[in-house]
């Protein structure tokens, strides 16, 4: 059972990998302005992006539309929990 899940975090985090340079533009543009500092929310997307894996249709969208939805919910997060 464990190896199964192993496989699935591997895929996750292989997937957050692929799409790091993406994650890092996304992060840059959202950060901005913001007062959020952009490493700090780049590795809580990172995070969500690794957990929110399964969640991905690629047929519905394409990744760096999902990453941008992600990465605007950590975002909003960040200032919420901020103050």
């Amino acid at each position: 059972m464990r190896t199964m899940a192993n496989k699935k975090e591997s895929l996750a985090w292989a997937f957050v990998l692929q799409h790091a340079t993406i994650i890092n533009r996304i992060v840059r543009k959202q950060s901005f302005g913001s007062g959020i500092s952009p490493e700090d929310m780049e590795s809580e997307v990172f995070i969500r992006v690794a957990e929110k894996w399964k969640t991905y249709n690629e047929e519905a969208s394409a990744p760096s539309t999902w990453i941008w939805w992600q990465a605007r919910a950590v975002r909003k997060d960040l200032i919420r929990n901020r103050i």
